[in-house]
């Protein structure tokens, strides 16, 4: 009798457990944001992959200057405002419920005007002109062999400065870029630069209209050799004919003062190779993110 007493309760804790976990809520689990950033002084609609449940959501970001605000009709959608005082470069999302948080997730604050990635653009002949430069192209390689194609104008003597943010904003390739010229021959290549992420930059030695394609390979690495693609894997790509900073210099300031610096980089005016600036950095930032006159991206410092 005991032992039938013994089994029934095993039978009965063992039906409670496999229950346990359907009963449990959990905290958001978002595994991307597209777009992935936003001008400074702007409002933009970001949608947040795998919307965090309960809907409507609540987030916080890093920054006061950034706030999303739920779409209530629009499940994973966020009216994003930006205000013109929010410093630039990378900040951290985290959207929660009553019992937890999710993952922080990268936005990144830019410089200048934005534009998203409009299909089909797989090949040279369909590539997405673009009216204007400098521009930030808001992107999603969306399947596997995807490649996105951008064409523009370029006066001779230009500076082509094309930079991608995918790895860096937790978007699983290993990207790279080519660029055509108006024969459809490749003139430059981009593969890592301090991370998976390209930048290009390539003097035009002719007046014309210029094609970027982006593509890029599963990472980490497996044995598929093809391109990846994914509803996960966005990307920001600034592109620029002007202006480009790529280094500081100093590369580095004494945190809480207001320093002189000067930028170096690509395209700035009469040949130089340097502009100067100030970066005045809070007591608690270890990276403060800088921008100068006409510059089309910011730089680290």
């Amino acid at each position: 009798m005991r032992q039938v007493r013994f089994v029934a309760v095993l039978a009965a804790t063992v039906l409670l457990l496999s229950a346990w976990p359907s009963t449990l809520a959990k905290p958001p689990s978002v595994t991307s944001l597209f777009p992935a950033g936003g001008k400074r002084g702007s409002t933009v609609e970001v949608t947040a992959a795998d919307a965090p449940e309960p809907w409507p959501s609540e987030a916080w970001t890093s920054h006061a200057g950034i706030k999303f605000d739920p779409i209530k009709d629009k499940k994973g959608a966020f009216k994003t405002t930006i205000t013109a005082d929010t410093p630039v470069g990378p900040h951290l999302v985290r959207f929660f419920n009553a019992d937890g948080s999710s993952q922080p997730r990268i936005f990144f604050v830019g410089l200048a005007d934005e534009t998203a990635e409009m299909e089909p653009n797989d090949k040279l002949d369909d590539a997405q002109f673009l009216e204007n430069t400098p521009v930030v192209v808001n992107g999603r390689l969306g399947k596997n062999g995807d490649v996105d194609a951008f064409s523009f104008r370029a006066n001779k003597g230009d500076w082509i400065v094309a930079q991608c943010h995918a790895y860096s904003i937790d978007s699983p390739i290993d990207a790279f870029l080519h660029l055509h010229d108006e024969n459809g021959s490749k003139v430059a290549f981009a593969p890592d630069t301090q991370n998976l992420d390209p930048l290009l930059a390539w003097q035009a030695p002719k007046a014309g209209t210029y094609t970027l394609t982006f593509a890029g390979l599963i990472f980490p690495f497996n044995s598929t050799a093809r391109f990846h693609g994914s509803a996960h894997t966005v990307y920001r790509m600034t592109i620029s004919t002007g202006p480009f900073a790529r280094n500081t210099n100093p590369i580095g300031v004494m945190r809480g003062t207001k320093t002189p610096i000067h930028l170096v980089g690509w395209g700035f005016e009469k040949q130089r190779t340097t502009q100067s600036t100030v970066v005045n950095t809070s007591t608690s930032s270890q990276t403060a993110w800088v921008g100068g006159r006409g510059l089309a991206a910011p730089v680290p410092v």
